[in-house]
């Protein structure tokens, strides 16, 4: 049984519980605290060459497991123990052996443009849907070499239009950064607007605004909604390529390079 996959690391993770449980005669309700989390770890036996991704996925789903039978929460102690497990363990695997995972696939513009065009239609007439804000996002990412995360995180009133330059595009200062935690340097994405672009960028941001003056630009879509909705554009386009939000930055640094 992969633990690579959710549903076997729930099972898994169920298993392993209710053994515990049974061995240690815990009744629902009762808070589980660090010494007992302590001993289930200490119980927890993964396959050799688990990859170090793994370990983490596994704390969670552990955690998940515990808390559904109880029914209810860990204390934080008992919970940063096992997040601690997790972690360490993580680090430990990945010293031992090299994973690399894989790179997230390049999208050639064509592709771009069928991924943009099944997202975004039917055209909306009022609310965007959750596709259509995946759509907008995944093409600012890919027409500006921002992570999709730091879209997501994007403010309406953060906005600046600068229609008198040469070359008209928006710039969008970032509140946070992977790369610039403490904020010691002024960091913005900036969305070109051309004539000749692949699709009308500036007019998706306006029909996902709408009236509000305040929010998201992106109407507070996650990362992990994004992936959601770009495996499921795989599979109906009938895609072998698995895009993910990260392919969108690598693409744009391939199709620069590319462009010379």
């Amino acid at each position: 049984m992969s633990l690579s996959v959710k549903k076997n690391r729930d099972a898994w993770a169920k298993k392993l519980w209710k053994s515990f449980k049974t061995k240690n005669k815990i009744r629902k309700g009762k808070v589980l605290d660090k010494e007992k989390t302590m001993e289930l770890i200490d119980s927890i036996k993964l396959p050799e060459g688990t990859k170090p991704q793994t370990f983490v996925q596994v704390q969670s789903a552990i955690a998940r497991a515990i808390e559904e039978s109880l029914k209810t929460r860990m204390t934080t102690d008992a919970r940063q123990i096992l997040k601690t497990w997790g972690n360490q363990s993580a680090r430990t695997s990945g010293k031992e052996k090299l994973v690399e995972p894989k790179q997230a696939p390049y999208l050639e513009p064509m592709e771009m443009k069928k991924l943009g065009l099944y997202l975004w239609n039917p055209p909306p007439s009022t609310n965007l849907t959750t596709k259509q804000f995946v759509a907008l996002a995944c093409y600012m990412a890919y027409i500006s070499g921002a992570r999709v995360g730091e879209i997501c995180d994007l403010e309406i009133e953060d906005m600046e239009w600068k229609d008198d330059e040469e070359v008209p595009f928006i710039r969008l200062p970032l509140r946070t950064s992977k790369t610039n935690v403490a904020k010691t340097e002024r960091e913005s994405i900036t969305i070109p607007i051309l004539a000749d672009a692949m699709f009308p960028v500036k007019k998706w941001m306006e029909k996902s605004i709408g009236k509000r003056k305040t929010g998201k630009i992106t109407g507070g879509i996650t990362t992990r909604r994004i992936n959601d909705t770009l495996a499921k554009a795989a599979r109906d386009l009938g895609w072998k390529k698995k895009p993910s939000g990260h392919s969108f930055r690598i693409s744009f640094v391939i199709n620069a390079v590319k462009s010379g």
